[in-house]
């Protein structure tokens, strides 16, 4: 140790230096963090006696004891010769790939060491530079091995233009000096190793703190690893060393912090450490040597990123040890001949990171930070952009490689974590520029497949699968999947050394950001870059065969062209592939391995497909693929159906099906444990097939058009999976079909299908079941209409055995339907079933219909149908229960069934089976059924169809009377006839009720002439003839006002009846009928009216000369006779001429009522 006198300028200075600790620990901030050791921290150290010889080796010399603590050879740290090593920065990020993104830099320790030193040195710098996200990749770069003492064929690129640009470097320092001082430093620390093995040293030094040296938790951000679908690593790239045996290229990784920079370096100075100093760095240095600023600087550093407080300075003359001086890390930058401000060094190191981080900002591109010896510019070159003109087409840069491996890295770790949906926007950048950078690279398809694989995923995740509404809203709605640069960085910048030293960081001329295209903002767009990933890693896979491994593992035989005796053995394993978040293991990958072990099956067209064994990474990530093809076509099909883009839903489940099938070949465990999905699609097959059964023909067209239009990926996706369908179960489910009645039934096979992959207890089933009974419904309607098509084509030949099959498919699948809602407890559609059951059934009796052609009558097979339909009719009613449940349908199938028991009224009335019923039991029946009818014809409830519904009670109550009437004329008995008259008046008069609400003149003109023949009849059967006779006169004398609204109506046109192209005056054909019926009512009104003032003149005549009396009333018909005989004037019609006779005589009968007042 240094002698008393020594000792007391060494005391002064370490009070000197804790007075400038105050004013760097306020000034300067650094904190480091052993992220990882390999070493034991720190070695026992030995303090060397005076005048020990540092030439001579020491016995522990090169020996492993001192490997335990850091301690090295010959060329000990910091030289590392190994070109293995030389890029190490890539090591370590593959190591603590989730550091990446969280640190500024990932580098060696010399090289920040570097760059730090850049004013103060004059020498040149050269280190390659890359950008992994957020952080920056530092490494030296000798410039004298790679492009000066290699072979000519090696580096061409970068030979070329290291020529081109006429850089001129120093030679490094190999000299015989050189050499001995590193290997007397050596032979220094291994004098320094205490001898660990004397007993009583170790125990007196058992408890030094080891604070330093512990193997901490991760401090970047760890991410816990999430159940989610992505391999977890690859033989072809670097093994991620597990957490508790991590094999670095250096004695520790240190997470150093200093300012606002954060560093993920690694460092192998040896720490030493007794009792009274736990941790010191140790220095040699020849006497009569001062310490130069970049050694102060070095020192300092060293301390710094590796956390000691003190440093020992062992001083020799010639290797004889002199003296120790002990010194604090804060007084190193005031030492005597050796004073730097670490301010300085601060701005130094914030002004490089900003340049750094400003000018390499492309991810993938290798740069190099160059500064020549003696320059003042250190300038930053692009080689990927300066260089790949010159680059010839078997050259690549050896960089690109590592680089991809570490952002696929980045990128998984990243979809790993808890929050990784937060960053997919970065996660997609890394992956695409991983998937550019092995482009040409056909050793790694397994990693380009993979990040395909990832890629469709971020975009269309599994668990958002057909969720349209919250895919649209996930915040990946901003991907970026198309990388390429719209406006070029610069291909190189500089900065000026001095510029570095300045502080609050000076401004450095900016490169113009990246500007990228094809950010993903619909659905639709996601989809399609979802499917070209897809295809593009099952190319990669297709095209892996045959070709070699990414990477020889000594672990693993190199396979030869055997088979092996032992069916089912595989060599090699992988970790396995989840096909979903929580469902699928690797036993479900392996499976369906016995159907797989041989590399080659026959396909449908009887070639050869290659078949990827099931513990194959081809065979896992084909199986992935695939699946993730079936999700994103079924959600593209889903947004096209919601965009009734029909043709493209038909593709796209034609895509999926395809895709299901061959995957469930690959790996029947696996498809088998989602059979909800094949259900979702099947069931949307079958969406797709009712919607097109109702398209015309200029929409088929179209539709047929965006089917047969297949895209590149599309097209890829669906050769491949061909391979591996052995047979297509699902063929029939997406072909396209224009026959409704095909699209129809193909619908329903859809639906059953999809019930048959769920149980009853999925949510589903009642959807489904649903779907299936509406197109059971329109199958039945579609016969249904079918059958009524035959029966109105008067032109075609009716053959009644064909309308029966018809008839039958009809109700065999009307009732399906209606079974089918039953089962759901649809009791709405139930009932709208029933109610095309009783159409059906009313539609049965009516063809029956037309095939009498003589002596019609109706028959008991009309009654049977009608009864059924009636039937059907009131058990829909029943499972409504009332009105409230739904109005409208209520109010429908009461109509329905009020029509039925009229029309079967109407028909039994009109064709009377005589033959097999008395007239009696037949107007007994009509009147039964007319007057349910009548009950299910709702006259309370106040709707827009209300007045249809009196027009058809009036109807009703008109056919009674008439009913009545007949039954009158044709009874024999007075007390039967009385009472038929009785009820044929009362009909008549609610019949006239109710005309006279809805405005119907010919209506109840014709009631009005029925009353008058009753009349009439009556004044011939009975004494009392002329009251009869003045009752029917008054009835048609009742008449005016409704023969005035047929005259009103008829001389003002309705809108239609005249056309701008017509002449004026035409009618329209509505007119003329009405005009037409009113003028046969007026015809027969005229010739009733003349006949009943004929017969009162005859009656008053006779009472005059019998009685004397009457001779008024006489008058007064004689008069009304005469005006009744009036003539036509030409101009005049039917309809006004009766009107002025009925107004006249109405007039006249007035005049003689009020003389007799």
């Amino acid at each position: 140790m240094a002698q008393p006198g020594e000792a007391r300028r060494n005391n002064a200075k370490l009070e000197q230096g804790a007075e400038s600790s105050e004013i760097i620990e306020r000034d300067i901030k650094s904190t480091a963090i052993v992220k990882y050791t390999s070493i034991l921290t720190p070695a026992k150290f030995c303090q060397l006696e005076y005048n020990t010889n540092l030439n001579n080796p020491p016995p522990n010399w090169l020996r492993c004891q001192g490997a335990k603590f850091g301690v090295k050879g010959p060329c000990p740290w910091p030289i590392r010769n190994n070109a293995a090593n030389e890029f190490s920065s890539f090591s370590i990020a593959n190591t603590f790939s989730d550091c990446i993104g969280q640190v500024d830099v990932i580098s060696n320790a010399e090289n920040i060491k570097k760059l730090l030193k850049l004013p103060y040195s004059d020498s040149h710098v050269s280190m390659i530079v890359h950008r992994i996200d957020k952080t920056l990749l530092l490494d030296d770069f000798d410039i004298h091995r790679h492009l000066l003492r290699t072979a000519e064929t090696e580096w061409k690129w970068l030979r070329r233009f290291f020529v081109q640009q006429g850089i001129v470097i120093d030679r490094p320092d190999h000299s015989r000096g050189s050499l001995q001082n590193k290997s007397m430093f050596s032979k220094f620390l291994y004098h320094s190793l205490a001898d660990v093995s004397d007993e009583d040293s170790s125990s007196s030094d058992a408890r030094l703190p080891t604070v330093e040296t512990r193997n901490v938790p991760d401090q970047c951000s760890a991410m816990p690893k999430s159940p989610r679908s992505h391999p977890s690593h690859f033989s072809c790239s670097q093994e991620v060393p597990h957490k508790e045996n991590k094999k670095t290229e250096f004695a520790r990784n240190v997470l150093w912090t200093f300012e606002d920079i954060y560093m993920l370096l690694g460092t192998d100075m040896p720490i030493f450490g007794n009792r009274t100093h736990p941790a010191v760095s140790l220095k040699l240095r020849e006497m009569g040597q001062p310490i130069n600023v970049l050694t102060g600087i070095d020192y300092w550093l060293d301390n710094l990123m590796c956390n000691v407080p003190e440093l020992a300075m062992c001083y020799h003359v010639d290797g004889i040890v002199q003296y120790y001086e002990l010194m604090k890390t804060e007084e190193i930058p005031y030492l005597e001949g050796s004073k730097f401000s670490p301010k300085v060094l601060k701005d130094i190191a914030q002004n490089i990171r900003t340049f750094l981080q400003l000018n390499a900002a492309k991810e993938g591109h290798t740069y190099w930070l160059f500064k020549g010896s003696n320059d003042e510019i250190v300038k930053l070159y692009d080689l990927t952009t300066l260089c790949k003109p010159d680059m010839e087409n078997n050259e690549q840069n050896p960089f690109s490689v590592p680089v991809a491996i570490l952002l696929y890295r980045v990128a998984r770790n990243m979809v790993q974590a808890d929050d990784g949906a937060q960053h997919s926007k970065d996660i997609c950048k890394l992956l695409c520029n991983c998937i550019k950078l092995l482009q040409g690279h056909t050793r790694h398809y397994e990693i380009i497949a993979s990040a395909n694989y990832m890629l469709s995923d971020l975009l269309i995740p599994d668990e958002k699968c057909g969720k349209t509404g919250d895919c649209e809203e996930e915040a990946c709605g901003g991907i970026i999947v198309d990388m390429e640069e719209m406006s070029d960085f610069a291909a190189d910048s500089s900065v000026e050394v001095q510029a570095l030293c300045l502080p609050n960081r000076p401004t450095f001329v900016e490169s113009e950001p990246v500007q990228t295209q094809g950010a993903l903002e619909t659905l639709e767009a996601r989809c399609l870059s979802a499917l070209k990933f897809i295809a593009q890693g099952l190319l990669c896979v297709e095209n892996s065969f045959g070709k070699p491994s990414d990477k020889l593992h000594s672990n693993i035989p190199i396979p030869l062209p055997y088979e092996s005796l032992k069916s089912g053995s595989h060599v090699g394993s992988m970790s396995c592939f989840c096909f979903d978040n929580n469902a699928t293991n690797n036993g479900d990958l392996q499976a369906s391995s016995a159907s797989h072990e041989h590399l080659a099956i026959q396909s449908k067209s009887g070639k050869e497909t290659k078949v990827p064994q099931s513990n194959s990474w081809q065979y896992q990530l084909k199986v992935l693929l695939l699946n993730k093809a079936c999700v994103a076509s079924y959600t593209f099909a889903v947004s096209s159906n919601a965009q009734h883009r029909y043709g493209q839903v038909l593709k796209h489940t034609k895509l999926v099906l395809m895709c299901y099938a061959a995957t469930k070949n690959l790996c029947a465990a696996i498809a088998e444990k989602s059979p909800e999905f094949l259900s979702l699609v099947m069931s949307l097959c079958g969406d797709v097939h009712i919607i097109m059964a109702h398209q015309d023909a200029s929409a088929f067209a179209a539709i047929k058009e965006d089917y047969q239009l297949l895209s590149e990926a599309e097209g890829i996706i669906s050769d491949i999976a061909a391979k591996d369908i052995h047979h297509n179960t699902f063929q029939w489910a997406y072909n396209l079909e224009s026959s409704q009645e095909r699209n129809i039934v193909i619908s329903i096979d859809c639906y059953k299908a999809a019930l048959s992959s769920l149980t009853n207890q999925s949510p589903e089933v009642k959807l489904i079941v649903s779907k299936l009974g509406n197109a059971n419904n329109e199958l039945g309607v579609y016969y249904m209409n079918q059958a009524m098509t035959k029966i109105n084509d008067k032109g075609s030949e009716l053959n009644l055995s064909a309308l029966e099959e018809i008839w039958k498919k009809s109700q065999s699948y009307l009732v399906k339907g209606r079974d089918n809602f039953e089962e759901i407890h649809d009791n709405l559609n139930v009932c709208l079933l029933n109610a095309n059951l009783g159409k059906l059934m009313r539609l049965c009796s009516q063809s029956l219909a037309e095939f009498q052609t003589e002596h019609r009558e109706f028959t008991v097979q009309e009654r049977h149908y009608y009864r059924k339909a009636a039937s059907h009719y009131q058990a829909a009613l029943l499972s409504l229960e009332k009105r409230e449940v739904h109005s409208v349908i209520w109010d429908s199938v009461l109509w329905d069934l009020s029509s039925c028991y009229f029309n079967m009224a109407t028909q039994l009335q009109d064709y009377a089976p005589l033959s097999t019923q008395s007239r009696e039991d037949v107007e007994k029946d009509v009147t039964d059924y007319m007057m349910k009818a009548l009950k299910y014809c709702d006259l309370e409830t106040g709707t827009a169809r209300l007045p249809i519904r009196q027009y058809r009670a009036a109807t009703i109550y008109h056919r009674l009377a008439s009913l009545y009437h007949n039954a009158f004329r044709n009874q024999k008995l007075d007390q039967r006839r009385k009472h038929q008259r009785t009820l044929a008046e009362l009909h008549y008069s609610k019949a006239l009720h109710l005309f006279q609400l809805l405005e119907q003149p010919c209506e109840l003109l014709r009631i009005q002439l029925e009353r008058v023949a009753i009349c009439e009849f009556h004044t011939e059967t009975s004494q009392v003839g002329i009251k009869s006779l003045q009752t029917a006169l008054n009835h048609i004398l009742q008449s005016e006002p409704w023969v005035a609204s047929i005259e009103e109506r008829l001389s003002v046109p309705t809108l239609n009846s005249v056309s701008s192209k017509q002449e004026e005056g035409v009618m329209s054909m509505d007119d003329k009928q009405f005009e037409q019926e009113a003028g046969k009512l007026l015809d027969i009104m005229q010739h009733q009216l003349k006949s009943i003032l004929l017969a009162l003149v005859k009656a008053a005549a006779v009472a005059k000369k019998g009685h004397g009396q009457n001779s008024d009333a006489l008058q007064l018909y004689k008069k009304m006779y005469q005006v009744s005989l009036s003539t036509r004037e030409e101009s005049a019609t039917v309809v006004s001429h009766s009107c002025y006779i009925l107004s006249q005589l109405t007039q006249l009968y007035q005049q003689r009522n009020q003389s007799k007042t």
